[in-house]
């Protein structure tokens, strides 16, 4: 198996949840464990941006802008409260690296439980 498959192979197996966004927050990966946790299938998740599921009383959004990107990763977890599809409300703490692919920057996540 090549390494690739390896490495895609534990991230979507994983037990943690994994997920990708793009620099404008819109989701562009998410493995089955985020799906479970949330609720949504990867192509609603396609369609909308991590604020979206933030609670509507959390005031601190994922990331403000695509500058908050040009700077270091936050590596250290921050905690959030997410809203599942069905409406109901689960605490998360989020790690988070930037990931710089081909010129195009990207945010890799991962949910703690």
């Amino acid at each position: 198996m090549k390494t690739e498959e390896k490495y895609r192979s534990l991230v979507e197996n994983s037990t943690d949840s994994v997920f990708v966004v793009d620099y404008t927050g819109h989701f562009i990966f998410a493995n089955e464990a985020w799906l479970k946790l949330t609720g949504y299938t990867l192509d609603g998740l396609e369609q909308l941006r991590f604020n979206t599921l933030l609670a509507d009383d959390v005031q601190q959004p994922f990331f403000q802008s695509a500058d908050d990107l040009q700077g270091p990763s936050h590596d250290y977890p921050q905690e959030y409260i997410i809203k599942r599809k069905d409406g109901t409300s689960i605490n998360v703490e989020i790690n988070s690296q930037i990931i710089r692919k081909k010129r195009k920057t990207v945010r890799d996540s991962k949910y703690c439980p």
